[in-house]
């Protein structure tokens, strides 16, 4: 293949090497056009055309990847920014979340109190029959078994709202990042650089 020439005297092709060099001529070398190039009015020297770099099909992943997370930053950086103004609204905002978590971690634990004093009840009189040489009933047992199963449920649920308090903090931290981040393309160049494949972990990011 030849080189890509000018079929216009006034047309000339600014493009760079692979060295970074810029070169402005009549023709560009074949393997130099995958690099990209500009055409070039002859007379005036202004950009007529512009001839992207042709990119490889993972520098086209990697490019695609980058526009979805731009999209999907600033979808979030809009939705942030409705909702605070400022540090202080995500303060509030989390000590209420904060807040709701405790109230139903304080509500399973003293469920399990109460649970417990049942089954220590219940425990109690199947031990007495016991001792007596009575056999235990099937409806006493069952009910023991509901309570323990109880207990371990809501044991449970306390650990899962444990987490859920944990990634409200780090929900909260990050809408933070998002409300005090100059722009998008600063964060997601973080998180490629990082090795992110969404827009995660950015409480690193500069700001």
């Amino acid at each position: 293949m030849g080189a890509v020439a000018s079929t216009h005297a006034q047309k000339l092709y600014r493009y760079q090497d692979e060295s970074g060099e810029t070169h402005v001529s009549q023709s560009i070398p074949p393997k130099m056009v995958q690099l990209g190039y500009e055409v070039l009015d002859g007379v005036s020297m202004r950009v007529i055309e512009v001839q992207p770099p042709v990119l490889s099909s993972e520098e086209y992943a990697a490019s695609r990847r980058q526009e979805q997370m731009l999209v999907s930053c600033r979808n979030r950086m809009k939705r942030v920014r409705t909702l605070y103004r400022s540090d202080s609204d995500i303060d509030h905002a989390l000590t209420q979340a904060h807040e709701s978590i405790d109230n139903r971690i304080a509500n399973a634990n003293a469920a399990i109190l109460q649970l417990e004093g049942q089954l220590r009840g219940l425990q109690t009189r199947a031990a007495n029959l016991e001792r007596g040489g009575v056999e235990t009933p099937e409806a006493l047992l069952s009910n023991i078994q509901r309570a323990q199963g109880e207990i371990v449920s809501l044991g449970r649920e306390i650990e899962q709202r444990e987490q859920e308090k944990a990634l409200a903090s780090t929900r909260f931290e990050d809408d933070r990042v998002y409300l005090r981040a100059k722009n998008c393309q600063i964060l997601v160049e973080a998180n490629l650089r990082s090795g992110a494949q969404e827009n995660t972990a950015i409480s690193k990011a500069p700001h």
